[in-house]
């Protein structure tokens, strides 16, 4: 078969400036324009040189993203002109192609600014050799933080979705099949033979394998099996990383010192119990760190494991002719940049470090890790607050019918709202996310003043950024359109928040209940009994105080709770109570006042015998007596002897019962 450019077909075709991929924006000013060109004007050799350079690069890219996934066929340069043939006119194609110009002419600014540093700094020259020590330097840090202890898995279920529809319907194995509908998610590996891979149109996929059996994929039969296969990899690593519904990362290196045995012997152990249990294959990766792991997986697919030995040299070596497209985040557009700076493989990057560090300003800490194979050594599942958005997207047949479209919008907006309901989140700003029938990708957000998760907001923000789209730019066909929310607040670390603060004050509320607990029975509650007791034995000191001249008789009484040895005899009787403040005066010698000494009454100043009701009634009768006595009936005199001791001794200090006696005389 043979397969002709579309220059062949129509020789004026890059000759127009709109169609040529290496032709300058219309935007760059004539001396940059003057920069890019590679030759004299006329130079119909160089040109088509060019023309063919350009025409290679927009059929690698064609090839997509997947190209290098394990199972295709060996010929790729034969896949990628079937594929730009039955691309040729289509929308597609023409976004494709637009989209390569951008990185032609990106890729042409950089190597301009390169050529320019070298000019300033040419090789041998102290500025060279001050980067090389510079680059050196970083080499060798990055080389210290270097950790060769861990044992880290990538695990990879074969052709995933191909292997579960496979399940369902064993009449499909060792046939040509694609599941998918519109761009296949995955192909079977012989379909693959022929180029078919995942991410690719279904056209394309059946102009290269005419034979091909397209399967519609069922999302849920895959959320399943993947659940299933997981459980068994948790048993392996608990806080495993899952990348996706068919990868995952785990970290061994405990498993392996808990139950003993061999690497080697454990990944085939989890291969076996994942096929048992499951049915499904899947290849391990083993390596001391995450990227030499996911690399190491790709190895000896189908149903097969590959290790990197933890070993200085034996990473080195192996990262040596790996590549570049081979490492994780390295995309089809790096590489068209890193082959334009003349790095194709990873050991390549050290020969090419100073060009490197010119064209790129320094910033080849990534690319030195890259070659030394130094990479992440931490396996953790993936943290709620690094969740940026949430969203769903509707692809189909492209329509510019707007009902249609705002009806897939109202669905996209619902199963949005499902998702933060289950994920617990809500935010602020939402985005209507779409693709034109060009595929020409666009967005339009808009941020609210409160916490959105609700469908009809999310729904009426999104039709409304729809609608005025349309009005501005009219009537729009679209291939894909979603809704998407960012900006989240995580409402379990709220609801943490306030369980916290709940729990707190529980805490603190329990802690006073306790000590309000041991108080009790330190001080148990008083009968009423013992409260009569109390104020009687208050009365009596009192009493005392008073007669005694001190001005508070309660100064001293500092808890008359405390249920101390002399307050307990205290409490037993106000007569006690005086008799045993008598005898504290008197000295720890002086006897015991017998229970029928006579105590004086405040009110009367006579000697009053008896137990404590009868000065406690002695005491009632003076004072009704004086409420009796008229005003005007003068007090009795005392004799004169009387009088005469009064005067000639001190005037005695007089209390608060004094005054309450007062009163009550009043």
């Amino acid at each position: 078969m043979n397969f002709f450019r579309d220059r062949d077909a129509n020789s004026d075709v890059f000759d127009d400036p709109k169609n040529d991929p290496t032709a300058a924006s219309p935007s760059t000013s004539p001396r940059k324009k003057q920069k890019f060109d590679i030759g004299p004007p006329g130079n119909s050799t160089l040109d088509t040189a060019d023309d063919d350079a350009a025409l290679a690069s927009l059929r690698k890219r064609m090839a997509g993203p997947s190209s290098a996934k394990a199972g295709l066929a060996k010929d790729q340069d034969e896949i990628n002109k079937i594929i730009y043939e039955v691309s040729k006119g289509s929308k597609f194609f023409e976004n494709e192609r637009k989209k390569d110009a951008q990185t032609t002419e990106r890729i042409n600014a950089l190597l301009a600014r390169r050529d320019q540093k070298l000019l300033q700094v040419p090789p041998g020259s102290n500025e060279w050799l001050s980067i090389e020590r510079k680059i050196e330097d970083l080499a060798t840090r990055l080389e210290n933080s270097r950790d060769l202890s861990r044992t880290i898995l990538h695990t990879d279920i074969d052709m995933f979705y191909a292997a579960v529809e496979l399940a369902r319907d064993p009449s499909l194995k060792g046939k040509c099949f694609g599941v998918g509908s519109g761009v296949l998610v995955t192909a079977s590996y012989e379909a693959r033979k022929y180029g078919a891979r995942s991410g690719m149109a279904t056209f394309v996929a059946k102009a290269l394998c005419p034979h091909l059996i397209v399967v519609k994929n069922d999302m849920q039969s895959y959320v399943e099996a993947s659940q299933k296969v997981m459980a068994v990899f948790e048993q392996y690593d608990e806080n495993l990383a899952k990348a996706s519904l068919d990868e995952a990362y785990l970290d061994i290196t405990e498993y392996i010192e808990q139950h003993g045995g061999t690497i080697d012997q454990i990944v085939q152990q989890l291969r076996d119990q994942v096929r048992s249990e499951t049915q499904l294959t899947v290849s391990v990766g083993i390596a001391p760190n995450t990227m030499l792991a996911k690399i190491s997986s790709d190895r000896n697919k189908p149903d097969g494991q590959f290790r990197v030995q933890p070993d200085r040299k034996a990473i080195v070596d192996f990262m040596r002719d790996l590549p570049c497209r081979k490492i994780p985040g390295i995309g089809r557009v790096n590489e068209r940049i890193l082959e334009s700076l003349g790095v194709s493989t990873c050991g390549e990057i050290w020969n090419k470090r100073v060009e490197l560090w010119l064209a790129l300003d320094g910033k080849i800490e990534w690319l030195i890790k890259a070659h030394l194979g130094i990479g992440n050594t931490v396996v953790e599942p993936s943290k709620r607050e690094e969740r940026k958005s949430v969203g769903r997207e509707h692809t189909f047949n492209p329509t510019a019918d707007t009902q249609a479209l705002l009806d897939l919008l109202k669905e996209s907006a619902q199963r949005v709202e499902q998702d933060l309901e289950r994920l617990d989140f809500k935010g602020k700003t939402i985005t209507l996310v779409a693709k034109k029938d060009n595929y020409q990708r666009f967005s339009r957000a808009r941020t609210s003043t409160r916490l959105v998760h609700r469908a009809e907001e999310l729904y009426d923000i999104t039709s409304s950024l729809l609608l005025q789209e349309i009005e501005r730019e009219g009537a729009l066909s679209l291939r894909l359109i979603g809704v998407r929310v960012t900006h989240l607040v995580d409402l379990r670390g709220a609801a943490a928040g306030e369980e916290r603060l709940r729990k707190l004050f529980q805490t603190r509320q329990s802690n006073g209940e306790a000590q309000g607990e041991e108080a009790a029975q330190v001080r148990p509650r008083k009968t009423a009994h013992e409260w009569q007791q109390e104020e009687e034995r208050q009365l009596a000191l009192a009493i005392k105080q008073s007669l005694e001249g001190n001005g508070d008789p309660f100064q001293e009484v500092h808890d008359l709770s405390q249920d101390d040895a002399t307050t307990q005899v205290r409490e037993a009787s106000p007569t006690i109570a005086l008799a045993l403040s008598k005898s504290d005066e008197a000295g720890p010698s002086a006897p015991l006042p017998s229970s029928n000494a006579a105590a004086q009454c405040p009110i009367c100043i006579k000697p009053i015998q008896g137990s404590n009701d009868q000065l406690n009634a002695h005491i009632d009768a003076c004072l009704n007596q004086s409420q009796l006595d008229p005003p005007s009936r003068a007090s009795p005199q005392p004799p004169p002897s009387h009088r005469a001791d009064s005067a000639s001794a001190p005037k005695k200090k007089r209390g608060p019962l004094d005054s309450f006696v007062r009163r009550s005389n009043k």
